[in-house]
């Protein structure tokens, strides 16, 4: 690989090694509390990160705990800025919460 391919690519894996870094960082409640000023309901949430809301989606995790909300119109909204996030939509978010809960309950 020529060195200028080789250099973008260590660019673009920093930039996205970065992004994760602040995506990481990034709590559920000040994404909300940002996004949302007047749902009073983002004071409520957990101090918890979108990256280990993946996780908890992935092994079948009690969505509505782990954000310490128990409203679908905030898991929703959650949801849909992972999806922007993980540059999918929400349906994909959706279905993996979906087949989390199918898998722990049968």
């Amino acid at each position: 690989m020529p060195c200028t391919e080789m250099c973008e690519v260590l660019v673009v894996k920093g930039i996205i090694a970065t992004l994760f870094k602040l995506y990481n960082m990034l709590t559920l409640r000040k994404f909300y509390q940002k996004t949302y000023p007047t749902d009073e309901l983002g004071q409520h949430i957990n101090l918890t990160t979108f990256v280990s809301l993946i996780d908890c989606l992935h092994n079948g995790g009690d969505v509505y705990q782990y954000i310490g909300v128990h409203d679908s119109l905030v898991r929703e909204r959650l949801f849909e800025e992972l999806a922007k996030m993980l540059g999918s939509n929400y349906d994909y978010i959706y279905d993996l919460w979906m087949q989390g809960l199918y898998t722990t309950n049968h």
